[in-house]
């Protein structure tokens, strides 16, 4: 699914019951915050909040965008502690006094780990029409629910069983090259706890049909990693991809490059 599976994906595709390749077409760092960002779900959509500080102010109803809030954070970001929000109805009757967004906030939030009937009870035992949920100690927001998702999801059609893995996330999985350089992403994919690793070598960028034996051994290198890996992350696994029988490229099985016990 390269170009195309992104963390709103691997969400909705594990809620159905699959999972979803985060593609490689983008840096370690960023395969590794689309995986965390899609683990960290228990709800089968994503939407995208608006963030800003305390000391920020609220010039327009633009800066809601389609947003019926905007969420304070410590540093104004996602990445940072949650204070609160501020809503657009809230908004529209302090406009013209010019406070602070720090000055006029509401709190109520739910955990990132309630599954969907839980986040329901949520708003209805608070009686507010959304919540941010976040996640544990660092209180960072993970989504924002609303009582129009609740009644678009409960309109739905019966979904079956989600793809959860051991620790109750949904299983998300991610592709990797079979170069030197992507052992590091290997171990971005390990931390964020991708679990299926496909290596792709599609279009036979890294094994082309004038494989070099320096090539073979960057290969051989990646995939030894995966092996060592694996033994630290049981759970962890691997698809292999499929070559022309004319590669002769057994040599490259992780099955043979396994520690033998």
């Amino acid at each position: 699914m390269d170009t195309v599976s992104e963390s709103s994906m691997a969400v909705s595709m594990a809620a159905l019951g699959g999972i979803a390749i985060v593609h490689y077409n983008n840096t370690p760092s960023d395969q590794y915050s689309i995986i965390r960002s899609a683990k960290s779900r228990r709800i089968p959509f994503a939407s995208d909040p608006i963030f800003k500080s305390p000391s920020d102010f609220i010039d327009s109803g633009d800066d809601f965008a389609s947003s019926p809030c905007v969420f304070v954070t410590r540093n104004g970001d996602s990445k940072s502690e949650l204070l609160g929000l501020v809503s657009r109805s809230n908004w529209a009757k302090l406009r013209e006094i010019g406070v602070r967004v720090g000055d006029c906030i509401e709190a109520a939030a739910g955990s990132s780990r309630y599954d969907f009937d839980q986040a329901a009870s949520f708003l209805a035992r608070n009686a507010v029409d959304w919540a941010p949920l976040v996640s544990g100690e660092d209180r960072e927001v993970v989504d924002m629910f609303s009582a129009e998702d609740v009644e678009r999801i409960r309109g739905f059609p019966k979904l079956g069983l989600p793809s959860l893995g051991a620790d109750g996330d949904f299983m998300v999985g991610a592709a990797m090259g079979t170069r030197e350089e992507d052992k590091e992403r290997l171990e971005h994919l390990v931390r964020a706890g991708a679990n299926v690793v496909v290596l792709d070598s599609s279009p036979l960028s890294a094994l082309s049909l004038s494989l070099s034996h320096r090539s073979l051994l960057s290969g051989r290198s990646v995939l030894t990693a995966l092996c060592s890996s694996r033994t630290f992350y049981p759970s962890l696994t691997a698809l292999e991809p499929t070559f022309p029988s004319s590669l002769s490229l057994t040599a490259l099985s992780h099955r043979n490059l396994s520690p033998k016990p």
